[in-house]
């Protein structure tokens, strides 16, 4: 409800650009002893979102109006994962644009990975608060200078 709320007064006040994101978890940051409030997730945000410009809140109501928002999600278009034991499943979701998550790999001086000009890596992701995880094979172009 207080998420639904939000948006109604971002749009009110003419945002209409949203990157939606799941953020990190508190005890990354400076206030350690705060506790996460996962309601939705970038996915279900990004849903809300979508509802609202189809002039529908959470729960299929009609609102009256269209909300006019453009949604940005981080992603990258170039790389498919697909969920662990389900080849070729793929999630839709309805962004108008994304957005590039860096990942930065480092190998210590000296350390295989370093010296090595290709070591093969898997990188997991795992949503937060679930079971579901991911993951992507690639290339760590080591090689010291």
């Amino acid at each position: 409800m207080g998420l639904q709320a939000d948006l109604i007064g971002a749009h009110a006040l003419g945002i209409r650009n949203i990157l939606a994101l799941t953020g990190d978890p508190p005890n990354l940051g400076d206030n350690r002893e705060s506790t996460p409030v996962y309601d939705v997730d970038s996915i279900g945000l990004v849903r809300i979102i979508n509802a609202f410009n189809q002039g529908v809140d959470i729960s299929g109501r009609e609102m009256g109006k269209r909300a006019q928002f453009t949604i940005a999600v981080t992603s990258d278009a170039f790389v498919t994962l697909t969920l662990e034991g389900r080849d070729g499943l793929t999630v839709t979701i309805p962004a108008n644009q994304t957005m590039s998550q860096r990942v930065y790999l480092t190998a210590g001086p000296g350390t295989r990975a370093a010296v090595s000009d290709r070591t093969a890596v898997r990188i997991w992701v795992e949503e937060l608060g679930t079971t579901n995880r991911v993951s992507q094979d690639t290339i760590f172009n080591g090689k010291e200078n």
